[in-house]
Formats: structure tokens, sequence, C-alpha cells
């Protein structure tokens, strides 16, 4: 098992030395101040704190809650903390919950394994009942042309793959914010393709394919009432799912997230936008851009369709789905499943070990830091059995 003092890789102590404290505030106070004053200028300045109250803000996550200055500079607006009305007390940066979570992730053992690996998981998710979508295999780039190998192992041209399909989307295996995927369809010329609705050559995909093999997975269409938003991209409901203090499995909160611009993807990283649900499936009023200096909305940008009232279709299926997938990986503490919605029902797309937070959108965590995260990531540092499910793993 941990101990507080060990580090985790790429990750940095739970504990923040008075040491370090010391000097991360001097440099608060000092030449980071002005990096500060360069960011607050993309804002409107009646819809943010003061300089002053921005500084205080950070010094308090720096002394109280271990922030640290190399990560709350982006952190920190990242989270929407800098706006008027957003009280510290109650919501907290990535880094600080990320930190406690990958104790509990690790703790997981096989079972976060599996969830980080893309393909893992559907098979895993299927295996269990679990609605998925349909993956053909892995492609990579292999003499002049794209080839997958598809899951019964025959190797394919990627090209006549798409010719059979009509459309396929592809995406990397370590994919992270929906970087770096691609939405393939037939095109009426020879020789090439549709990429993200480009006319492009096959040949124009090779600099795409040097770095990692892609995911090759059916093309999914989603709900046309969904689809509406954003035709280029699928718009996925983000649902998460964590054990609770009285030992079920509930949901947290649950999101639609829309691309923006023709984009084929909606994370929210990736400039998408994202509207909370309200517990009867409907969405609320506004939607956010991860970025605030791009303003709030209460139309798609693109269609111009109002948010407000709209009702997911088939969300109860979506939350019952999210569930019982995550009742089929007990070992996790909490997952941040993206479902697609299609006109015949819910399919799981992926499952999110660290997930985004969304604060912004749904209100803060630390309450829940606090109160539920902490306590049980202690109690697994100090070699005591997940206190939140009866300790079986898998092996």
């Amino acid at each position: 098992m941990l101990t507080k003092k060990q580090k985790y890789p790429g990750e940095r102590p739970l504990k923040t030395s008075y040491r370090k404290k010391i000097a991360d505030t001097r440099r608060l106070y000092g030449k980071e101040r002005e990096k500060i004053r360069v960011l607050l200028k993309r804002y409107d300045p009646n819809d943010i704190k003061s300089e002053e109250e921005i500084l205080a803000d950070i010094k308090k996550i720096i002394w109280e809650y271990d922030g640290n200055l190399k990560y709350l500079k982006t952190e920190y607006f990242d989270e929407h903390l800098h706006t008027k009305g957003r009280n510290i007390d109650e919501f907290c940066t990535w880094d600080e919950w990320i930190r406690w979570n990958l104790v509990l992730a690790q703790a997981s053992g096989e079972m976060a394994r599996i969830l980080l690996d893309k393909n893992r998981t559907r098979q895993y998710l299927y295996d269990h009942s679990i609605p998925v979508s349909k993956s053909f295999g892995e492609s990579i780039w292999k003499g002049d042309a794209p080839v997958c190998r598809l899951t019964g192992g025959e190797i394919t041209r990627l090209s006549d793959l798409l010719a059979s399909e009509k459309a396929l989307f592809l995406k990397p295996i370590d994919l992270c914010q929906g970087k770096g995927c691609m939405k393939l369809q037939t095109a009426d010329s020879e020789g090439g393709l549709l990429v993200d609705g480009r006319f492009t050559e096959w040949d124009e995909l090779k600099d795409k394919f040097e770095n990692e093999p892609f995911i090759v997975e059916e093309l999914v269409r989603a709900h046309p009432q969904l689809s509406a938003f954003s035709p280029s991209s699928l718009n996925t409901l983000r649902v998460v799912t964590m054990y609770t203090p009285g030992g079920k499995i509930e949901t947290l909160f649950s999101l639609f997230r829309m691309g923006v611009g023709g984009s084929s993807i909606d994370n929210w990283c990736s400039g998408g936008l994202c509207v909370k649900i309200n517990s009867d499936g409907k969405l609320a009023s506004e939607a956010f851009f991860e970025d605030l200096s791009k303003g709030r909305r209460e139309r798609h940008p693109d269609t111009g369709i109002s948010f407000a009232g709209v009702q997911i279709p088939f969300y109860k299926e979506s939350i019952e789905l999210a569930l019982k997938a995550h009742r089929a990986c007990p070992q996790m503490f909490s997952v941040g499943w993206d479902i697609a919605v299609t006109e015949q029902g819910p399919l799981i797309q992926e499952g999110n070990v660290h997930w985004a937070l969304f604060q912004p959108i749904h209100g803060g965590l630390r309450p829940l830091l606090n109160c539920w995260l902490r306590p049980n990531a202690l109690a697994v540092m100090n070699n005591r059995p997940c206190p939140w499910h009866d300790g079986g793993s898998l092996h």
C-alpha cells in the first residue's frame, strides 16, 4: 500500500511542505502576479473577482488545500474560480481531486487498468451484457496505405473496410480529450475519402498514423434530436456514477456535450459545449465552454437551437445503463461514462477513471472530496479494506 509521502507516477505527494508553501506564496505575489494580470485581461471585468481577491483565493488553496502554484495558475481559471460568486471552499482544483482519486484508482487494481484500455473496456462490458459500440479492430500504416487488423485476426485495407461500411470512426489507442479522432466517410471522387467532412487523399493520412495505431469503430449515429445541435459530432452524455456513503452506486451528475464549428468531437477540453442535464432529463438553460472568455450560451452557436427544457431521449435508460455498467465494475469507486444515445437506445462509448470535474456547470465538489473521497483514500493508505465495496478485486 501507499504511504502519505509516496509519489504516484507523474504526480506529487499528497502533502506540500511548509517550505514549498512559503516559496509558492512569494512567487504568487512576485513574478507570477503579472502573469495572472495577463490572464485577467481575457475576461469581462464585470464578471470576475478583483485581482486581490484572486490572489487571496490562490494563497488559501496553497496553504489550506496543499495546492501547487505550478498547476494553480491554469486550474484556478479552468474551474472558473475567478468568476464572481465562486467560493473556493465549495470548489476544488483538478490537481487536488486527482491526487486523492489516484489512491482509489490504484486500490481498484486490474479493473482500473481495464477501463484505461479502450479495447479492453469494450470487450469487458460486452462480456457483461452492456450495450457498446462496435469495434472492427486496430489500424496502422503499412507500406503505402493504412490497414486494419480485424478483431478476428484478419488483415484488410482500411479503404476496403470503409467501402463496405460507408463510414468509420477512428481514435488513437491512447486517446486523451478526444484529440486525434477522425470521422471517415466514402467520397464520390475516386482515390480519396472524407475526413471530418473534408475531401482527403489516402496518402495525406500517413502523418496521422506515425505515432500510434488507431481503434477503428463503427460511426455511431446519434438520436436525431441530439444530432440536431451539432450534426458533425456524436454529441454524447457524460454520466458520472459513484459509490455513496451508504454503499450504493448512484449518479453524481450528468451532462450533455456537443461539438462546435464543424468538429467531429464533442469533448469540452477540445472546444466543445457542455450543458447540465437536470434530474428529469431536461437540459438546463445555459451551456458552457471550458474557456469562459467565450461566454455562456443559451443557444448552440452553429445551429441556433435553444437548450432550455430540451428532453434527452432515453435519459432514464441512459442512467440505468451507467449504473449497470458500474455494478459490473464493483472495484471502481467512481467512473465517468460516455454514452451515445441512438434511435434504438443508449450505448456505452467508454468509461473514464479520471473524469473532468465540470464544476462550472453542476457545482463544486469540495464537500464530496472532504467528506467522502479523501476519507476513503486515507483508509486505503492505512491498509484498511476499500470502504466502498467488499474488498474484492480482479487478478
